[in-house]
C-alpha cells in the first residue's frame, strides 16, 4: 500500500509565514474609480456590504451604462470576485487590495477575453462637483448683471445624482418674482431631442428605421426636388441635410397652423442643396420628424412625448405650449432688450411647430432629461430607450462645414437632435434654444458623466453658454478664462457695426425717387403657396404689411421698393425691404422680399379678386365673342371659365383680378372683360403681338331681357 505523499517540511514553514490575506469585507466597500487598462475605459464602482449581503454598481460613462447592478460577489483568498448584471459575456472583476486598501486591481474577464483592471478610492463624482461648483452663485450674480439677464433656472447632475437644480435672479422683474427649481421657462430648439428620443423608441420597437426612405412612412411626403422626396430619410431630416434651408417665417407666429398642413407645404419650398450635400438647420423637417411619429403612433406627437417620456421621468409639469405654462402659478415672462433697455415682451406660441422647439419645462424636471441620457435611456431602473440607441444619436451624422475660432473649442458636428464638439478636451453634447424672451441650454459631458442645463428668461443672450463653460472650468480643474469679459467686449463692437450697418445701408438709398403708382394701387392680398398670404393696406394715406399676424409700416425707400419701419409692437419685420412688381401692361402684379437668404426672394403673386372664383359672378361673361369673323365661347365649368376656339383646344382662364383672366399655359396671354350699364360687352384679348377686341354677339334672348 502507498502511502500519501506527505507536504515538505520547507513547504509547510512558507505556508506558515506567508502574510495573512484580506478576508475583512470593510477593505472593498466604498466608491472606486479608474479604468479597464488594457482598452483605457474608465469606470467607476460602488461596493457596498450591510447585514451580510453584497451589493454594488458599475458606471460605465463612454458606453452610457448607469449604476449597472453587480452580482455574484463572493470573497475568497483575499479577493472579492464580482459581474456585471444583464450583459453578455459574463463580464467579472476580480478585485485584489492593495496593501494600504487603497487600490483594487486584478483581471477582467468577458467572453474569454482578459484584460486588467485598477481601481483607486475616491470621494462620489457628486460630492467633488457640488464641492467645485460651490462659489457659482457669485459668479453668476455678477455675469447675469452685465448681460442684463432678468432669471436662470439651472440644473447640476453628476454620477447619476442630481447636484444642483435651482433658480436665480427674476422670473417676473415687476411682482418681484424669484426662479424657483419649479419655475417654466421655453426651451426653444432642445425640444428636438425630445423627437429623436421618441423616434429611436420606434426603432427599438422595430417601427421606424433611420435609412428607410421617408415616403415609405409617409406616401404623401413632395418636395419640389423630386429626387430628394424619394430618398431623404428619417436620419436626413434630424441630422439638418434634406437640402432646404430654414424656410422660418413660413410658420412663425402661425399658432394655426398646424403640423399636417406644414408638411402638405414642403413641397413649396425651394431647395439651395442637393441632399445630403451640406448642413442647413431646419425646423421644418423636425415638424415632419414630429408627424411622422404622430402616424407611427396613432396619437399626436404631443401625446407620445408626454406618455412615453415625460411621465416616465416624472416630468409632469413640463408642457408643450406658452399657453399653459401662464396657466401654471410659477413660470417665467419673457424679455429682450430693445434700443439699449430690457423690456418685457409677449409670448410667442410656436406650438405649431413643436416637435422643432415648443417645450416648456423647468430646472427640477430637465434634471431628470439629463440623467435619462447620461444614464443610456436608464433612470432610477427604468429604461426608456436602449443605450445603443441613445449612443447613436449622440455619434455625429453630419460635419457643420466650419472651423471654431477658440482654441479650446473642437469643430462641431450633428448628431440626430444634438451638436456634437469638444470643449478644452472633453467630448461636449448640447443643444440650444432660443424663442421670444427665453434663451436655453441642455448639455452634457458623456465621457465626464456631467449634465447642465441652463434656463433664461431674455431673448438670444449668450448666459446659458458661459454658465455652462464655467460649472465644466471648475468640475474638470481647468485654468479660468473670462469667457463672459471677452463677450461683452465683443457685444460692444457688434452694437458698434450694427450703427454702422445702417448707416452703409441709408447710403445705398437712392434719393429723389418716388412710386411708380398711387399707393393705393400697391394694396391688395399677395400669395405664395408656401408662405401663405401678406396683405398690403392702406391707412390714412400710407401703406402698412400684415403677415402672420404681424403688422409694420411700409416706407418708400427709392423706386417700387419700401422698407418695413419699425412697430414697437413686434419688430420681427423692421428694416426688410419689399419690392412690388409690375406686367407689360403697368400694373402691379407681385411684390418679392427676402424672406429666405439663401435661396432667391421670396415672390408673393398679387391674389385674384374672389368675385372671379364665384359661379355666380362668373356667369355675366358667359357667351360668344366675335372678331373678324371668328368666335370664341367663353363658358363655366364649376368655379372656372373655360374659352374655345373652333379648332383649337379648350383653356382655362386663371382669374386676375378687374375682370381680367389670363390664358392657363400661355405666357403673356390675357383676356380682360369691359362692361356697360352692367352688361359685358367686349372681351379684349391682350396677346404678345397686340390686342384684340371681340364684341360679345348679343342673342334674341339677351336683347329682351
Amino acid at each position: 500500500m502507498r502511502l500519501p505523499t506527505l507536504v515538505s517540511p520547507l513547504v509547510l514553514v512558507s505556508l506558515l509565514c506567508a502574510p495573512a490575506v484580506a478576508q475583512d469585507p470593510s477593505t472593498f466597500v466604498g466608491h472606486w474609480e479608474g479604468e479597464i487598462e488594457t482598452i483605457a475605459l474608465a469606470i467607476d464602482v460602488d461596493i457596498a456590504y450591510e447585514g451580510g449581503e453584497w451589493s454594488g454598481d458599475v458606471t460605465i460613462a463612454a458606453q452610457s451604462v448607469r449604476d449597472r447592478a453587480l452580482v455574484g460577489f463572493r470573497l475568497a483568498d483575499g479577493a472579492l470576485t464580482f459581474q456585471i448584471d444583464g450583459i453578455p459575456g459574463d463580464p467579472t472583476f476580480v478585485a485584489r487590495p492593495s496593501e494600504d486598501g487603497a487600490t483594487l486591481a486584478g483581471p477582467f474577464t468577458q467572453g474569454g477575453a482578459e484584460l486588467t483592471f485598477s481601481l483607486s478610492r475616491a470621494q462620489d463624482a457628486a460630492a467633488v462637483t457640488a464641492e467645485a461648483i460651490a462659489d457659482l452663485e457669485e459668479f453668476l450674480v455678477e455675469v447675469m448683471a452685465d448681460l442684463e439677464v432678468p432669471g436662470l433656472g439651472l440644473a447640476v447632475v453628476r454620477n447619476g445624482e442630481v447636484v444642483l437644480a435651482r433658480g436665480y435672479g427674476k422670473r417676473d422683474i415687476a411682482a418681484d418674482l424669484p426662479v424657483t427649481a419649479q419655475t417654466l421657462f421655453a426651451i426653444g430648439s432642445s425640444s428636438k431631442a425630445f423627437t429623436t428620443f421618441a423616434m429611436g423608441q420606434l426603432v427599438d420597437e422595430g417601427v421606424l428605421d433611420w435609412d428607410t426612405p421617408l415616403i415609405r412612412y409617409l406616401p404623401g411626403f413632395q418636395l419640389e426636388d423630386e429626387y430628394a422626396a424619394a430618398h431623404l430619410t428619417p436620419r436626413d431630416m434630424v441630422c439638418h441635410r434634406s437640402g432646404l434651408p430654414r424656410h422660418d417665417l413660413a410658420w412663425y407666429n402661425r399658432a394655426d397652423l398646424g403640423p399636417a398642413e406644414l408638411f402638405e407645404r414642403l413641397v413649396a419650398f425651394s431647395p439651395n442643396r442637393e441632399l445630403r450635400q451640406q448642413f442647413q438647420y431646419n425646423n421644418m423637417m423636425f415638424v415632419t420628424a414630429g408627424h411622422l411619429v404622430a402616424t407611427l403612433r396613432g396619437v399626436s406627437w404631443e401625446d407620445t412625448v408626454r406618455e412615453q417620456i415625460l411621465d416616465p421621468l416624472g416630468m409632469r409639469r413640463s408642457n408643450f405650449t406658452v399657453v399653459d405654462s401662464q396657466a401654471d402659478p410659477d413660470h417665467a415672462l419673457p424679455y429682450a432688450e430693445r434700443e439699449d433697455a430690457l423690456e418685457r415682451i409677449p409670448f410667442r406660441d410656436i406650438s405649431n411647430v413643436g416637435p422643432a422647439g415648443s417645450i416648456n419645462s423647468c430646472p427640477e424636471e430637465m434634471a431628470r432629461w439629463l440623467l435619462a441620457h447620461l444614464g443610456g435611456g436608464e433612470v432610477d431602473g427604468k429604461r426608456l430607450i436602449e443605450a445603443s440607441t441613445v449612443r447613436e444619436m449622440h455619434t455625429p451624422q453630419m460635419v457643420l462645414g466650419s472651423l471654431p475660432t477658440e482654441p479650446e473649442l473642437a469643430p462641431a458636428c450633428y448628431g440626430l437632435g444634438w451638436f456634437i464638439d469638444g470643449y478644452r478636451g472633453h467630448l461636449r453634447i448640447q443643444h440650444g434654444g432660443g424663442i421670444d424672451g427665453f434663451t436655453a441650454l441642455v448639455t452634457l459631458f458623456p465621457n465626464d458623466d456631467l449634465g447642465i442645463c441652463a434656463l433664461t428668461n431674455k431673448n438670444g443672450n449668450p448666459l446659458p453658454e458661459f454658465v455652462v463653460r464655467a460649472i465644466a472650468d471648475r468640475v474638470f480643474g481647468l485654468e479660468h478664462r473670462d469667457w463672459s469679459g471677452e463677450a461683452l467686449k465683443r457685444r460692444e463692437l457688434q452694437k458698434q457695426a450694427a450703427e454702422e450697418g445702417e448707416e452703409h445701408d441709408e447710403a445705398e438709398r437712392i434719393q429723389g425717387t418716388s412710386p411708380h403708382h398711387a399707393l393705393a394701387d400697391y394694396a391688395g392680398e399677395y400669395l405664395h403657396p408656401g408662405y401663405g398670404s401678406l396683405d398690403v393696406t392702406l391707412v390714412e394715406e400710407a401703406l402698412w404689411l400684415t403677415y402672420n399676424g404681424i403688422s409694420a409700416p411700409l416706407e418708400h425707400w427709392h423706386f417700387e421698393t419700401f422698407r418695413a419701419g419699425k412697430n414697437p409692437d413686434d419688430p420681427a419685420f423692421e428694416g426688410i425691404k419689399f419690392q412690388f412688381e409690375t406686367d407689360v401692361d403697368g400694373r402691379v402684379v407681385a411684390l418679392t422680399v427676402p424672406f429666405e437668404a439663401s435661396v432667391d426672394r421670396i415672390r408673393f403673386d398679387r391674389a385674384p379678386d374672389t368675385a372671379l372664383s364665384d359661379p355666380a359672378y362668373l356667369a355675366r361673361f358667359v357667351g360668344e365673342y366675335e372678331l373678324a369673323g371668328q368666335r370664341a365661347k367663353v363658358s363655366l365649368s364649376g368655379k372656372a371659365l373655360t374659352i374655345s376656339l373652333a379648332g383649337q383646344p379648350t383653356i382655362t382662364l386663371d382669374p386676375e383680378r378687374d375682370d381680367t383672366f389670363s390664358l392657363k399655359g400661355l405666357s403673356g396671354f390675357r383676356v380682360a372683360f369691359t362692361s356697360e350699364s352692367g352688361k359685358v360687352t367686349e372681351a379684349v384679348f391682350k396677346q404678345p403681338n397686340g390686342t384684340f377686341v371681340a364684341k360679345r354677339v348679343v342673342e334674341d334672348s339677351d336683347s329682351s331681357d
